[in-house]
Parts: C-alpha cells; sequence; structure tokens
C-alpha cells in the first residue's frame, strides 16, 4: 500500500509534468510575440532611421488633372475675346467702324508673317518700322487679352487667341531687340514730345499674368504645343499648376 511519502513523490512529479508543459506553451507565444514585434519594428525601420513619419511633400501630392488639349485649345479666329481686343488693331489699320473683328485677325497675322519673313532678309529702316508697328499691335491685343477675367480663358477659343497673342508679341518683341525700341522711344519722343507705347513694358505685364494664369491652370504647357517661344518656354518651364480654375468654375479644363 503506497505511504504518504509516495504519494507525494508521485504528486510532485505531475507537477513538474504540468509546469514544463504550461513553460514551453508561454516559451512558444513569446517567440510568436518577438516575432511580430521585429515583422512591425523592420517596417517602420526607414521611418525610424530617417527620423520619424514623414508628411508627403508638395511635388509627392496629387497634381491637378486636365483635359486633353484636343478639348482645351479651340479655334483663335472665332474667339469671343476678338471683338473687344482687336478694335485697337482695327484703328491703326484704319479700318472701318463697321469692320469684322474676325475678319482683322488675318490681316494681323498676314502682317505679323510678313514682317518676320523681311527680317530674315535684311534689316531695312522700312521693315525696322514694319516691325515696331506689328510688335506695338500684337502687344496690344495681348495686353488687352490678358487683362480679362480668368474665366475668359476656359473658353477653346480664346485660350487659343490668348496663347497665339503671347507668343506672336514675344517673337516681334525680339525682332527689334532692346536697343531698337530705346532708338524708336528717342526718335519719337523728340519728334512729338510724348512718350510712345512702352511695348517691353507691355510683354513684361502679359508674361506676368502668363504665370498668374499658370498657376492657375487655366493655361497649361501643353496648350503652347511644342515650338513656343524661347522666352515662352522658360516661363513654361519655371511655372506650374497649383489647381485647376476652370474646373473648379464647373467648366471643362
Amino acid at each position: 500500500m503506497p505511504s504518504v511519502r509516495d504519494f507525494r513523490e508521485q504528486r510532485s512529479s505531475r507537477s513538474d509534468e504540468k509546469g514544463g508543459g504550461v513553460t514551453l506553451c508561454l516559451g512558444a507565444v513569446a517567440a510568436f510575440a518577438m516575432g511580430a514585434l521585429l515583422v512591425t519594428a523592420w517596417g517602420k525601420l526607414p521611418s525610424l532611421l530617417n527620423g520619424g513619419p514623414r508628411t508627403p511633400s508638395v511635388a509627392e501630392k496629387l497634381a491637378p488633372t486636365f483635359a486633353s488639349t484636343h478639348h482645351r485649345v479651340g479655334r483663335a479666329s472665332t474667339a469671343p475675346v476678338l471683338k473687344l481686343c482687336m478694335a485697337p488693331v482695327a484703328e491703326r489699320l484704319g479700318a472701318a467702324p463697321d469692320a469684322v473683328p474676325g475678319d482683322l485677325y488675318p490681316l494681323l497675322k498676314m502682317v505679323g508673317t510678313a514682317t518676320r519673313a523681311g527680317a530674315l532678309m535684311g534689316r531695312s529702316e522700312k521693315s525696322f518700322e514694319a516691325n515696331v508697328l506689328t510688335a506695338l499691335m500684337w502687344g496690344e491685343v495681348a495686353d488687352c487679352v490678358y487683362r480679362q477675367n480668368g474665366r475668359t480663358l476656359c473658353d477653346p477659343d480664346n485660350r487659343a487667341f490668348a496663347l497665339e497673342a503671347a507668343n506672336t508679341l514675344v517673337r516681334q518683341t525680339a525682332l527689334v531687340g532692346t536697343a531698337g525700341f530705346a532708338k524708336i522711344m528717342e526718335e519719337f519722343r523728340k519728334e512729338n514730345g510724348t512718350t510712345p507705347p512702352d511695348i517691353p513694358a507691355m510683354q513684361q505685364r502679359v508674361l506676368g499674368a502668363l504665370r498668374a494664369r499658370l498657376r492657375d491652370g487655366r493655361l497649361i504647357a501643353k496648350d503652347f504645343g511644342s515650338f513656343p517661344s524661347e522666352e515662352i518656354r522658360r516661363v513654361l518651364q519655371e511655372i506650374k499648376p497649383e489647381r485647376n480654375a476652370c474646373a473648379e468654375d464647373g467648366i471643362l479644363g
């Protein structure tokens, strides 16, 4: 018959077996928890090494989206803004009071093309004066277009006219050059006693307004096509759209 001592030894043996099982179970749980902790820490290691959680930079934020250029740019010849901004041209060309702005536009384009072609063949006094007059007319047109409310350039035809006006003004101004404008302005002051229109200043106003329209996304680099003037290209590289203002106004942009 088992003694009290035997009973105690058997009980102690069972307790050791049970304790060993519990210890093994706890060890497995601890190992699993440690593994999960290491995996989590490894995933956060780049963030920890870089000084903690990182907020997205401006460049990483979603850029505004725009419609294809096919929908954005229409026909300059049918731009609603022609009626307003071709008025100075009509006066300088001596057009009849009832002249249709849409009819004057191709004439202004033809004059610009002719003066640039003349500049390639030689710089005569006559071609110089023609270049100045053409730069002045395109300057007045572009200045007028870019003074309008930003929503004006949400119209595809107005947008096309604005693109051409800025590009042509810059090209015509380059034909005359800084020294050329200084000369013509001085001669004008001597002969008339007044200051002539400052065409380079017009260009700077237009480029300043262009920068604002580019930031708003009312104009974007793709609108200008593959061959903008060099000055315009620099502006396009400098300014990136921050929003799509036309889309915000409920207009296809």
